[in-house]
């Protein structure tokens, strides 16, 4: 699923579920969520050294299964990946050490209710990005657990490599389904959903809790409830220009 930045050690995922995954409908359908978050399935994340041949276990999950692995730009020894679970009910990001030398250990530990999605290196590799929503006093959850559909607000947040939180936004302007950094950490972007088809970016200061996302781009691939619209907006290494994947008329 991924290898480190020194190029030696590969990142291997191996998955056991045996139901078969309905395909996501397009409207906010719990007993659909609740289903697949719930349905039973196990993995196993290991590091398979290439020079040595020697394949290290990393973590077995009973329940979940291992995905988004995802190796620090800047550590070949730091990986970091996240559990396939409700997110607002299991703990999501992971870090771990490729050669097992540390136990698996949270990123910004989860209080049952808090939903944390959509995690992301910063391009410095010190800090983990992530989304976050606290739905701990939302009695709505099991009815409306799509984050996109959810009363509460939206977050952009920062942990450090050690998993505590060092930096939370104030409120953004709804929910983008997926946020991203520019390489030179001046900008963020977002990608509307359902009603508000945009995309979007804002000037980013770690030292403001402000962001102002401001639509950039009409979006006209239609929007898929819990699946997004396949937008996957990022920014080119020099910051300057916002790219991102649009439909129009059935063609990408």
């Amino acid at each position: 699923v991924d290898i480190t930045c020194d190029g030696r050690t590969l990142l291997l995922s191996h998955h056991e579920d045996d139901q078969p995954r309905l395909p996501a409908p397009d409207f906010c359908d719990a007993d659909w969520f609740w289903n697949l978050i719930e349905r039973p399935r196990s993995g196993v994340l290991y590091a398979f050294d290439i020079e040595t041949q020697v394949a290290t276990i990393l973590q077995q999950t009973d329940g979940t299964m291992p995905m988004h692995v995802d190796s620090s730009p800047v550590d070949p020894t730091l990986i970091r990946y996240c559990w396939d679970g409700s997110a607002v009910y299991d703990q999501r990001v992971w870090a771990a050490r490729t050669d097992g030398s540390r136990p698996p250990w949270k990123i910004r530990p989860q209080a049952n209710g808090e939903l944390v999605a959509h995690e992301f290196w910063w391009p410095d590799g010190e800090l983990i990005a992530y989304k976050f929503q606290d739905r701990r006093n939302d009695p709505t959850v099991r009815e409306c657990p799509y984050a996109e559909y959810s009363p509460c607000p939206t977050q952009l947040c920062l942990a450090d490599r050690d998993g505590r939180e060092v930096y939370c936004s104030d409120p953004v302007n709804m929910w983008h389904s997926h946020i991203n950094v520019s390489p030179n950490c001046r900008y963020v972007s977002g990608e509307g959903s359902h009603d508000h088809l945009s995309v979007y970016a804002a000037a980013f200061d770690i030292g403001s809790t402000n962001i102002d996302f401001v639509p950039l781009a009409t979006i006209h691939t239609p929007y898929l409830a819990f699946a997004g619209n396949c937008v996957n907006a990022g920014f080119s290494a020099d910051s300057r220009w916002l790219i991102y994947n649009d439909t129009i008329d059935g063609t990408l």
